[in-house]
């Protein structure tokens, strides 16, 4: 299960540094899955919604990180991918 994602301008300056589930890439995946009733990070890699591991491509680290250091930052897309369990 591949989930497509829109980080808008929006999100950027809705986002809370520091808050990791108020940030633009939390907001985004949010809006994307209305309809999950848990988000959190597992890492800075992954994220679990509702009991489902997905991977996150390298670039949205280094997104959240930048975010969180007040450097700019600019929408982009991009594709969760779920981790198949071994």
């Amino acid at each position: 299960m591949d989930i497509r994602v829109n980080v808008t301008q929006k999100d950027i300056e809705k986002g809370r540094c520091g808050l990791i589930l108020l940030c633009p890439v939390a907001l985004a995946i949010r809006r994307a899955l209305p309809e999950i009733m848990s988000l959190r990070y597992v890492g800075i890699k992954s994220i679990n919604v509702d009991g489902h591991v997905f991977d996150f491509p390298i670039p949205i680290a280094r997104f959240i990180s930048d975010f969180d250091h007040g450097r700019a930052v600019k929408p982009f897309k991009f594709i969760l991918r779920f981790r198949e369990s071994a």
